[in-house]
Parts: structure tokens; C-alpha cells; sequence
């Protein structure tokens, strides 16, 4: 689905009365499709609307096809973590298409009255269930950590792997490796192979 046809399709679930909204909120997502990079998202909050000095409060309809933010992307690397259906997230209203910018460089002119657009939505971040009393392990080094299965890279002053590695090449080591346990080259084993007659050391 192109960017057009999925804020068509936003659009016409959205009541011109949203137009005065927050341009963050919290949501939940479902339906979440991680090799589009889209989920459909269901607000959490009420919008709030003032119109003739009055002031309600309307639920916004769900979203669907909204795009799931990278944690970092640049032209030459790129950090995705995959999403699951009913992460709390942090959405963030736009006032204009997110992909404008990479079609177009000149400034765009805003919106009447700076109005955000609630069929502009992203995904910007999910929200961890323990934000308010989760203790942060490896506080002062960079983790990544599944917190399904338990594997974790840790980044501090060493690297720390919890779990199985797979290297899709060449691996180059210019110092020592040690292992506390066995090394395998095919079927042969540091452990049993003999050199000559002679166990390796």
C-alpha cells in the first residue's frame, strides 16, 4: 500500500472534529507486521475538542497501516527492533506527511491554524511496562536483551554475548581464543583430536 493510499484510507476513518489534537499520544498496536514495518493502532486516550467555547472529549477511531519507526535509521546503518500486537507505544501526530521531506527539500508551508493531522500518525517508540519501577540492568553499558528468551548483547568495556552467535563469514582474530569448554572444526574436536599420534595441547 503506498503512502497516499494508506492516508486516504486513514482519513476516511478520522471525524473532521479531530483536527484540534495532541500531537502525542498513547496507544496500544495490533495487527503489526514487521516486515511491512505497520501496525494498526488503537488510542488510548480521548482527544479533547473545544468549538463555541464549549469542551468535549471524543474517542479517536483506530488507525491502520501506520508506520513503525526504526530505533535508528541513516543512510548507511539501521537499528529495527521487531514490534508484537498489544505494546503500548508512543505515537506521534504530524502535521504533514512523514515522507515529504525525502521527495521534497524546500520548506513546506504549514497548515491553517498549525493544525496536526491525526491520518499523518507514527509509531515513534514503545513504552516498557515497568517505565515507573523496572530497575534498567547494565545501567551503564549499552544492552540489547530479548526479554522472551534471554539472549543480550551487553556494550561496555568489553562485548558480552548471552546466547548462541551465528557468523555469516569470515571470523578474524588477532589475539588469543580461549574456551572453557571444547573447540569443534567439523566432526573434530580440540578435546580428542591427536596430532601425529599425540593429543593436542
Amino acid at each position: 500500500m503506498s503512502f497516499a493510499e494508506m492516508y486516504k484510507q486513514n482519513q476516511t476513518l478520522i471525524n473532521e472534529s479531530l483536527n484540534d489534537i495532541h500531537t502525542s499520544w498513547i496507544g496500544k498496536i495490533y495487527d503489526v507486521d514487521n516486515k511491512k514495518r505497520t501496525a494498526s493502532v488503537k488510542f488510548l486516550q480521548k482527544a479533547v475538542r473545544t468549538l463555541k467555547n464549549d469542551i468535549f472529549q471524543v474517542i479517536p477511531p483506530d488507525l491502520t497501516d501506520v508506520p513503525l519507526l526504526p530505533v535508528f535509521s541513516s543512510d548507511n546503518f539501521e537499528i529495527y527492533v521487531p514490534y508484537s500486537d498489544n505494546d503500548k507505544v508512543l505515537i506521534t501526530v504530524l502535521e504533514r506527511p512523514y515522507e515529504e521531506p525525502f521527495s521534497n527539500d524546500e520548506i513546506s508551508e504549514q497548515q491553517r491554524f498549525g493544525k496536526m493531522d491525526i491520518a499523518y500518525s507514527i509509531v515513534a517508540r514503545a513504552i516498557p511496562s515497568n517505565m515507573s519501577n523496572g530497575v534498567q540492568k547494565n545501567a551503564e553499558n549499552i544492552c540489547i536483551s530479548n526479554k522472551k528468551n534471554g539472549t543480550s548483547v551487553v556494550l561496555g568495556n568489553n562485548i558480552e554475548i548471552t546466547g548462541n552467535v551465528k557468523i555469516n563469514g569470515t571470523l578474524d582474530v588477532t589475539d588469543v581464543i580461549t574456551s572453557d569448554s571444547d573447540v569443534k572444526a567439523g566432526e573434530k574436536t580440540l578435546l580428542t583430536h591427536t596430532n601425529g599420534g599425540n593429543p593436542v595441547d
